[in-house]
């Protein structure tokens, strides 16, 4: 015979309003004990756990962040990052960071020269192509980068901005025999062409420097420079781990890799102008038009590399 109050002592211990134990773990990051809804639980196969808080600052800290484990080699995806810390800036970060590893493994990928631009075209490595953003940045070449030169190679642009700023600074006031007429709107042109010859000066700098300290991934043809260490590289992360960037993972030898060869060279040399052989002065060209302000052309006529129909 059960002892008195045994039935009512049983019922309330399967009463369904009992509730279920917490279950507190230690963060293996801060060492902090946490309960269970502070846990965040990494979907890898072990399932490591550590406290929500450490997890945020790991992933807002890393641009393609693991598993904090030290073994574990598991990989955030988008949900994982989404849930760590939410639909906020870091998630934006995140995507925008998977998109240009993912363009990073396509062979022939150019940027827009748009700073404020992040959009890539495909285009064929062997050739110059003319290539137009929709953002509205100028058509550019494939090649350089530079406004697209629609009748010369790469390195006959720089060159020839050197002879139309000659041409314009000195042999123009110099043709019409009117050093002291000169117009507002023909010094603010010579300060632009001066600042496309800066422009391509860097260019022609970091070709250089790319040329004697980087190498080309084997498989996406990604420029690569060695910082320091062994000959062991990985395209896109350090070769022994750390320093992830955008990248295809191919690992190759830096002895053995193809050398970064300068998309612009100085190698070709025009001659001056002679403007004492310049003639024209007032004739009117009746069927051409320049191709950037769609008037007549009335005097001395150059041909324009920019421009597609080569009259400016």
């Amino acid at each position: 015979r059960a002892p008195s109050g045994g039935a009512a002592d049983l019922a309330q211990d399967v009463s369904p309003s009992a509730k279920p134990q917490e279950i507190e773990i230690e963060c293996p990051i801060c060492f902090d004990t946490i309960q269970d809804e502070d846990v965040f639980v990494v979907p890898c196969e072990d399932e490591h756990r550590l406290c929500k808080s450490c997890m945020r600052q790991h992933v807002e800290a890393v641009a393609f962040p693991r598993c904090p484990h030290v073994k574990c080699g598991y990989e955030l995806l988008e949900d994982d990052v989404r849930q760590a810390c939410g639909q906020g800036p870091r998630l934006i970060e995140f995507q925008d960071f998977l998109l240009k590893r993912a363009l990073a493994q396509v062979h022939g990928q150019v940027a827009c020269p748009n700073p404020a631009c992040k959009n890539v075209v495909i285009c064929d490595p062997e050739r110059r192509s003319r290539v137009a953003c929709d953002c509205g940045q100028q058509p550019f070449c494939s090649k350089c980068r530079q406004p697209f030169h629609q009748h010369v190679d790469c390195g006959a642009v720089g060159p020839l901005r050197d002879q139309w700023l000659n041409w314009i600074s000195k042999g123009r006031p110099e043709y019409h025999g009117n050093f002291e007429g000169y117009t507002e709107a023909s010094q603010q042109h010579q300060d632009a062409v001066r600042v496309a010859i800066a422009r391509h000066k860097e260019l022609e700098a970091d070709e250089e420097w790319k040329a004697r300290n980087c190498r080309l991934c084997p498989k996406c043809c990604k420029t690569i420079e060695r910082t320091e260490g062994c000959s062991s590289m990985k395209c896109g992360d350090n070769y022994h781990g750390g320093n992830k960037q955008p990248g295809c993972g191919q690992a190759f030898d830096w002895s053995t890799a193809l050398v970064y060869k300068p998309r612009v060279d100085r190698n070709q040399e025009l001659p001056e102008l002679n403007f004492a052989k310049l003639r024209g002065a007032g004739v009117k060209h009746f069927f051409s038009k320049c191709a950037l302000c769609q008037d007549m052309i009335t005097g001395p006529r150059f041909r324009c590399v920019h421009c597609e129909n080569f009259d400016c």
